[in-house]
């Protein structure tokens, strides 16, 4: 019976030694899992699942906050959705809820077929229109 239990201890050592020493502990992995990520087929599916995800609305966020909160959303969730800055009369022509008087705004931006559109993350309002790629 002492044998076994020595053999088991030694053994046991000797796992976690060679675990250790090739870097992959026991227990541990080093598989990457990767998740593919897409762009949204169509307007809809973009309005649907803005709908779906609610907005959130912690005591101090700005829209910095707002837009990288929504592009980790949509990376969770398996599409691309991008971080986007400008000045105000760039925005203002893209929106119609709100409207910036002077400054810069941070937003969201998606690849629908040819198009680019631009998301308010603060309302989930999509741009009324989109800007052709082609």
């Amino acid at each position: 019976m002492k044998y076994i239990l020595s053999i088991g201890i030694i053994l046991g050592i000797l796992l976690l030694i060679i675990g250790f020493a090739t870097g992959n502990p026991i227990g541990s992995s080093t598989e990457t899992v990767v998740q593919p990520v897409r762009n949204f087929e169509s307007v809809e599916e973009l309005r649907g699942w803005l709908d779906a995800g609610g907005i959130a609305h912690p005591y101090g966020w700005d829209c910095v906050d707002y837009a990288i909160d929504l592009q980790h959303k949509a990376l969770e969730d398996g599409y691309i959705v991008n971080f986007t800055v400008s000045e105000n009369y760039f925005y203002n022509w893209f929106f119609t809820k709100f409207e910036l008087a002077d400054g810069t705004h941070a937003y969201n931006s998606v690849i629908i077929g040819d198009k680019l559109y631009y998301i308010e993350p603060m309302n989930h309002e999509i741009s009324r229109t989109g800007a052709f790629l082609d």
